[in-house]
């Protein structure tokens, strides 16, 4: 899959035009960074759900448990590559601690708790913000993944004994059990170096 070409005239226009910009400029350059962030989240979720439901389907759970373990990153990774930015998943409850979040994600997922606590919709949390990081500016984006049925075989509260031994190998450190359908399972994470 070939890069689409507005990236790169986002990324010109965003290194161009001075950081502290008049809001118009600002809001209509945000709305492109929420547009690309959106389209790698729908690219990353559609590609590991379907890769996911597959193995499940076709060769169960513990199958599905090494297919996170070793193609889940490398999905993630082609992703990124094939839309020019940083794309990944992060959870207050992870189960790759190379997943575990930052400052800001962290601030965000636990500011998505507290708004899904107040009666939010799960779909409606996502949060953007530009930071500065050892001098380097970033747009960053963040979009809750719900938890759905397809989730609880291997995030749930009732986890097959062999399969919860098949995860505790392949993660020693797992923290991501325990969820229910419909709780925040963790959240898309994009950042953008401008």
């Amino acid at each position: 899959m070939t890069q689409p070409a507005w990236p790169h005239k986002i990324i010109f226009l965003l290194t161009t035009i001075p950081f502290t910009s008049t809001p118009a400029i600002a809001t209509e350059n945000e709305k492109e960074l929420i547009l690309q962030s959106k389209q790698a989240i729908t690219l990353l979720a559609t590609d590991l759900k379907k890769r996911l439901s597959t193995t499940l389907k076709n060769e169960g759970p513990i199958a599905a448990v090494n297919v996170c373990k070793t193609e889940a990153p490398q999905i993630t990774s082609d992703v990124a590559s094939n839309s020019g930015i940083s794309v990944e998943r992060t959870s207050l409850k992870v189960r790759n601690s190379a997943n575990t979040p930052d400052e800001w994600e962290l601030a965000t997922l636990i500011s998505f708790q507290q708004q899904k606590a107040k009666g939010a919709s799960i779909d409606s949390l996502e949060k953007s913000a530009y930071t500065t990081s050892n001098g380097q500016k970033y747009y960053r984006f963040m979009k809750a993944i719900p938890t759905q049925s397809l989730c609880l075989t291997c995030h749930g509260k009732n986890i097959e004994s062999t399969l919860l031994k098949t995860i505790s190998r392949q993660y020693p450190y797992d923290q991501a059990t325990g969820f229910s359908e419909g709780s925040i399972r963790g959240a898309f994470t994009v950042k953008i170096e401008l």
